[in-house]
């Protein structure tokens, strides 16, 4: 008994080795084989005048299903070889295993038993295009005794070869049957939709329209001989690939343009009394919308204009009450600038003489510490003068009118220079350049006033170079209207943390050791331009110099150049100034020595 089994067992696994050994030797056999066949591209046919699914233009393959087609191709990683040609002969090649698939049929009963077919594609719907104007109905019946064109291959033949009633003309392709449709010589051309909008866009044929609902839908897919399991199933997971991610939807709405909005008779009344209806709708809630909106705005208008009257009479009262309070003001200015012009310099003069006379008369009896505190009250006395002086031009400047008129600066710094240098004393050298100077718009007697006070700045702060130059000039605005004047120096210049107060009255940042002043000066220059509707700023750096810098309007010409005169100079350094009119040219700009 045990001998019989293992007898058995010996048995079966020598049949098990034989069978092993076979596979093994057919595939070693059968690989190359499956690779060249691999290796060779698949044949997809189609038809060569069916576009815009497929069609030949300039001997290139094109189309919605070309373009699928070169998709999968990438899919399935094989190449493919396209060839277009006569429908019916794609169809024979495919049947006879010479090419390996079709692009583009549609799926009947008939045909799946030659054919495979893959997951549908499209859809095709065929319908009957007549004549513009001409009635013919939606159905195969309704062309009993009329003369309709077919492609030789498609389905529509079958459709009317199938009526005996129908006379039927075979066109080469659907370009010709439309020209023979438009030229009578066919009542009616049987089409897809899709394929016939396109050719009637594309090649501009008027006067054709499709008359009624498709007479057949029908699925559209690839095709392969039948039996060609493998390769029906490799189309299908490429296309449901394409599918999935939308390429299938992106190549079809690379082709829609073409397309045109196909609609029967009864659609399109339908179509026509739904936008008549609904724009009669939207007519009636717009004009209810429009005659509330507007009532809401009367409403509304009225009360704003209920609101303006109140803030008006209220404003009017205001600007009374403000004008009667700014007249006060102003008579209180006035009783102060008297007060200041008059009462406080009786009592000045009173101890500035009772002190003169101190050290005149009884200079022999006065000690020296006593004499230096005279000399000290003397001239604290002369700096309050001057105190006062300034303050009461800086009061005046609020209530003088102005005269604005085109003023050339050119002149006037000029004379404002001569005037400030004849004022110095110590025989320093200064060199001054005077710039192009752009006409502005301004009051020549409150202008000079700010050029005295920023180039008597200059000058004075200035004192510790040699040679102290000073910079006067202009350039364009951030508007064209607006012109931008500087005065710049190399003097002691200041912290730029401080700058906030330099335009303050009585605000100084040097002490009167060091530099004379009263600090009412740059308060003067800010309430001038700021009456000009200008600004004023400065920039410096502790012992590099500082510019001053502020706007005016231009005047009448967009850029003013002004003839300089000669200025007289007490010398020169010979460094390229004129000894006889103390003038030199620094770049374009007149340079101006003064030692």
């Amino acid at each position: 008994m045990n001998a019989d089994n293992s007898s058995t067992n010996g048995k079966r696994s020598l049949r098990v080795c034989a069978a092993m050994l076979c596979g093994v030797i057919a595939t070693v056999l059968l690989a190359p084989t499956v690779r060249a066949a691999e290796s060779e591209p698949l044949v997809f046919v189609g038809d060569a005048k069916y576009p815009p699914m497929t069609y030949l233009e300039g001997g290139q393959a094109k189309g919605v299903t070309i373009d699928i087609v070169r998709e999968l191709e990438k899919r399935m990683g094989r190449r493919i070889e396209i060839r277009l040609m006569d429908w019916q002969q794609a169809q024979d090649m495919v049947a006879q295993g010479k090419a390996d698939a079709l692009c583009q049929m549609s799926i009947t009963e008939a045909r799946e038993q030659t054919y495979d077919f893959t997951d549908p594609v499209h859809e095709l719907r065929f319908s009957i295009f007549v004549r513009t104007g001409k009635i013919v109905g939606s159905t195969i019946g309704d062309l009993r005794g009329l003369q309709v064109g077919v492609t030789a291959g498609g389905l529509p033949r079958k459709l009317v070869e199938a009526d005996p009633g129908i006379h039927v003309t075979l066109i080469d392709d659907y370009v010709q049957g439309f020209a023979m449709l438009k030229d009578r010589k066919l009542d009616a051309v049987i089409a897809d939709q899709w394929v016939g909008a396109y050719i009637l866009a594309d090649k501009g044929i008027s006067d054709v329209q499709p008359s009624g609902n498709p007479v057949a839908r029908l699925p559209s897919a690839f095709a392969v001989k039948r039996g060609n399991a493998s390769l029906l199933a490799t189309l299908n997971d490429g296309l449901r690939s394409l599918r999935a991610d939308g390429t299938i939807d992106r190549i079809n709405a690379a082709w829609a343009p073409k397309e045109v909005i196909i609609q029967t008779r009864e659609q399109a009344m339908r179509t026509v009394y739904v936008v008549v209806i609904g724009l009669l709708l939207l007519a009636l809630v717009v004009t209810t919308v429009w005659v509330v909106t507007v009532r809401r705005k009367i409403a509304e208008c009225r009360r704003a204009e209920a609101e303006v009257h109140r803030l008006n009479t209220e404003l009017e009262q205001r600007v009374q009450d403000r004008t009667a309070e700014l007249q006060a003001a102003n008579k209180e200015l006035e009783a102060f600038s008297y007060s200041v012009s008059h009462d406080l310099r009786s009592p000045l003069r009173a101890i500035a003489g009772f002190s003169r006379i101190i050290q005149d008369e009884y200079v022999e009896n006065v000690p020296a510490e006593a004499a230096r505190m005279l000399k000290i009250i003397e001239t604290t006395i002369s700096q309050m003068g001057r105190q006062i002086d300034d303050l009461l031009a800086f009061s005046r400047l609020g209530r003088q009118a102005l005269s604005v008129r085109n003023v050339a600066p050119a002149g006037l710094v000029r004379e404002v220079v001569e005037q400030v240098q004849a004022a110095e004393r110590g025989g320093r050298r200064v060199d001054v350049s005077i710039g192009e100077l752009a006409e502005c718009k301004a009051d020549p007697s409150l202008l000079r006033h700010v050029y005295v006070n920023l180039i008597s700045n200059a000058f004075k702060y200035s004192r510790g170079r040699d040679p102290a130059t000073i910079e006067i000039g202009c350039h364009p605005g951030e508007t064209a209207a607006e012109r931008v004047y500087f005065v710049k120096d190399n003097g002691s210049g200041f912290d730029m943390r401080y700058a906030g107060k330099l335009f303050g009255v009585f605000q100084r940042l040097h002490r009167d050791e060091e530099y004379e002043g009263t600090g009412v000066g740059l308060a003067i220059v800010q309430r001038i331009v700021n009456r000009h509707g200008g600004r004023v700023w400065a920039e410096a750096a502790v012992d590099r110099g500082a510019t001053f810098y502020f706007t005016l309007r231009g005047g009448d010409e967009s850029r003013a150049r002004v003839e300089q005169p000669a200025m007289p100079a007490a010398g020169t350094n010979g460094r390229g100034v004129d000894a006889k009119d103390g003038r030199g040219v620094v770049g374009g700009r007149e340079a101006v020595r003064a030692t």
